[in-house]
């Protein structure tokens, strides 16, 4: 606890709680120089400035104290305890100002402290000159240990707050803990920095203890930083370099609590599992306050048939990839999945990106999905599956990866979550930007097969297109529909079979043939008990049979023709229901109708 020197002549109550304001970078307990006969008659009406204070919420010191000066420096102090009872105590001819600070708790003289000046230099000067004054002489007065000393406490608060978050289980209560401290600002700093999308900082919290343990030094002296600063910095250089992993290390470093040093390392991996969201928090402190990473996604065709009748639309073929963004921020492209993962080996796709908008000054973000090329005709539930092991993989080479480009969005459209132009002006653009670079062999611009207003073409294509070449389906844009980073109707994919995300709850054995391997899976479907014995390869029945938990727990993709009622306890269960994938990409149920 260190010391606020404020001057005596501070009589009325809005100039003290102005000084007070104005000097809060100092949390401290508050030392008032006066004279004797200010000392005294000062003592009683002081107890009610406090409290003014107080209710203010500028002053959060636990006891104030009336210092009596003469030619020695502090002579006498008078502690006003702010206790409920009111009580006050009294230390009395302190000589000097290093005993002062032993009287009032302080922790040390600070270089050329405040108490240690020339009594002089404060009785005879306003306090806002005072004010800048101090502000001059921070460096040679040891100022830096204010800041630090300032920094460490709010990172406890902080602390304290997220663990109160995390005691509890309820998503309501964590709202309302948010919201309750909402006036702190280095949380609300915190929540922004690890939760929003679009910051990131190449730092994982295994990263950090592998650096730790490779090196010998460890810092117990303040740095330059803050937590504050060294988010901002790091949100800037966020390659994950060795040198910001030193630099988080080393600001960590001053603290004594390992709860506290892990603490900071989860804010810059940004992992604090404490159990809330973007949406959460948002919930909290009002929309927008997190930025949340979305793409544009889908409705199913047959639920908004009307929104699409008497309309233009195009039509293209629904490709079964993985979905993935390219952010071209600043000149420097970097690929993205649904979720905002970056995906990392990406240089040779990410370098034709660069070419693709080398004559564009804004920045911008190209959706699409990511496949293998398919030279040796494979269906394409297989394709998708060569494709994961490739993408999911940290060893193996992604210059075969094709970006098969559908859509774009300008980045600070992308960011609010609408952009301004409509499907076919968008489409148009990159149509003139393939065009214009014929020799892109990893980017594919996905071709239109209609467009027109006349429905009757879906089916068409569905028989010409869809079925005869084993393609998942169709999708469709209404041409003046704006890029939306949420589920829309201006975007309807069209399949023949139905899609469902679901959670497997078990597996059971199969019989004859299958006889020691998976028979299928017990699915949970709206609530509902579901067995899927279909649509596994030999590979994955094995796989699956001996190693249930590499399935049991996750979502997989169902395909389905129709929901049925049982006939004997009429409980919904599926028609022709298939195993697709595992759907590691995804983090929730989802169904068709």
């Amino acid at each position: 606890m260190y010391a606020k020197v404020v001057r005596h002549d501070l009589y009325d109550e809005a100039n003290l709680v102005d000084v007070v304001e104005k000097m809060s970078i100092l949390q401290a307990t508050c030392v008032v120089s006066c004279d004797e006969e200010t000392f005294a008659a000062y003592t009683e009406s002081y107890r009610k400035l406090v409290e003014t204070l107080r209710e203010a919420k500028m002053y959060s010191a636990r006891h104030v104290l009336l210092a009596s000066t003469c030619e020695g420096g502090f002579a006498q102090v008078i502690e006003v305890d702010m206790l409920d009872d009111g009580t006050t105590g009294w230390v009395a001819d302190i000589p000097t100002p290093e005993e002062c600070l032993e009287a009032i708790g302080a922790d040390d003289l600070i270089g050329e402290s405040l108490l240690v000046q020339d009594i002089e230099t404060f009785s005879n000067e306003r306090i806002y000159d005072f004010y800048d004054y101090y502000k001059e002489r921070i460096p040679e007065m040891g100022g830096g240990h204010y800041k630090i000393m300032n920094d460490i406490n709010a990172v406890k608060s902080a602390f304290d707050v997220f663990e109160k978050i995390k005691s509890t289980m309820s998503n309501n209560e964590k709202i309302k803990i948010i919201q309750a401290n909402s006036d702190n600002v280095l949380l609300t700093k915190i929540l922004r920095f690890v939760y929003d999308d679009f910051i990131t900082t190449g730092v994982s919290f295994k990263g950090i203890l592998s650096l730790i343990d490779k090196t010998d030094s460890f810092v117990t002296e303040p740095g330059e930083y803050t937590l504050e600063t060294l988010m901002n910095y790091v949100s800037v250089y966020n390659t994950g370099a060795f040198s910001t992993i030193q630099k988080i290390i080393d600001y960590a470093s001053v603290f004594e609590d390992q709860e506290l040093r892990e603490f900071i390392y989860h804010i810059f991996a940004k992992d604090l599992k404490v159990g809330i969201t973007a949406k959460s928090i948002n919930k909290a402190l009002g929309r927008g306050f997190i930025r949340e990473f979305s793409v544009q996604l889908a409705h199913p065709f047959h639920k908004y048939v009307n929104k699409v009748e008497g309309k233009y639309f195009t039509l293209t073929q629904k490709l079964d990839g993985h979905r993935a963004v390219c952010i071209v921020k600043d000149g420097k492209p970097k690929f993205y999945t649904r979720k905002g993962l970056p995906i990392d080996g990406m240089e040779v796709q990410e370098q034709e990106v660069l070419h693709l908008c080398d004559d564009d000054p804004w920045d911008l973000v190209l959706d699409g999905e990511l496949l293998l090329p398919n030279t040796d005709g494979l269906a394409t539930k297989d394709l998708f599956r060569e494709t994961s092991k490739v993408l999911r993989s940290k060893t193996k080479d992604k210059s075969d990866i094709i970006f098969n480009v559908f859509d774009f969005v300008f980045y600070d459209e992308f960011v609010k979550g609408i952009s301004t132009t409509g499907f076919s002006t968008r489409k148009q653009v990159l149509y003139d930007r393939f065009a214009d670079r014929p020799n892109l062999e990893h980017l594919k611009l996905v071709q239109d097969l209609y467009i027109g207003n006349d429905l009757s073409m879906i089916h068409e294509l569905q028989q010409t297109m869809v079925k005869p070449n084993g393609w998942e389906g169709l999708m469709l844009n209404l041409n003046s529909g704006k890029y939306q980073t949420k589920r829309t109707s201006n975007l309807l994919k069209i399949k023949d079979f139905l899609d469902a995300d679901v959670y497997v709850k078990d597996v059971f054995e199969g019989t004859g043939r299958l006889a020691g391997k998976l028979g299928g899976v017990v699915i949970d479907y709206k609530g509902n008990d579901v067995k899927v014995g279909s649509g596994f390869s030999d590979e994955e029945r094995d796989l699956y049979w001996q190693h249930p938990d590499q399935i049991v727990g996750h979502l997989i993709q169902v395909s389905y023709f129709e929901e049925t009622h049982n006939q004997n306890d009429d409980k919904l269960s599926l028609r022709f229901p298939t195993f697709v994938t595992v759907r590691d990409d995804k983090s929730e149920p989802s169904y068709e109708i």
